[in-house]
């Protein structure tokens, strides 16, 4: 027990920031991926959301390109602007099939208690074109 206190009487100028540290990371690691989850359980619970992906996995052509089930990533990402003429949301989906990988795109805006794509686009990584959902195809 001696040689404890010896070494802890030499070495307490770096043992102590490093014991600190020890406790300082893991605390704020939890606090910003409990941030992280709570955000990802928002977007994903949101109407919009929501919307977007039904239109995605009910678009024959996503089907064909990228397969049948769509799948959403887990990073989707979104901005919420919020005026007096009402909230505009945009969102980044990023999608998986088995026949491939795409990123859906979608912008809408709430007025009068009613959600409205201005922007519903999907582009597929093997092709450079953006496939626009809200129109129709032939």
């Amino acid at each position: 027990m001696t040689a404890q206190l010896t070494w802890l009487k030499y070495n307490w100028k770096w043992a102590l920031p490093m014991g600190a540290l020890g406790i300082f990371v893991p605390v704020t690691s939890c606090v910003f991926v409990t941030i992280l989850l709570i955000s990802f359980l928002v977007v994903r619970t949101s109407t919009i959301y929501k919307k977007a992906m039904v239109a995605v996995r009910t678009d024959d052509r996503m089907v064909d390109l990228i397969g049948s089930p769509i799948q959403p990533g887990l990073f989707v990402l979104g901005t919420v602007s919020r005026r007096a003429a009402g909230t505009m949301v945009n969102i980044t989906i990023p999608l998986y099939g088995p026949g491939g990988k795409a990123t859906a795109f979608a912008v809408a805006a709430k007025t009068d208690g009613n959600w409205n794509f201005t922007t519903l686009q999907v582009q597929v990584k093997s092709r450079q074109a953006y496939i626009d959902l809200l129109k129709a195809h032939n």
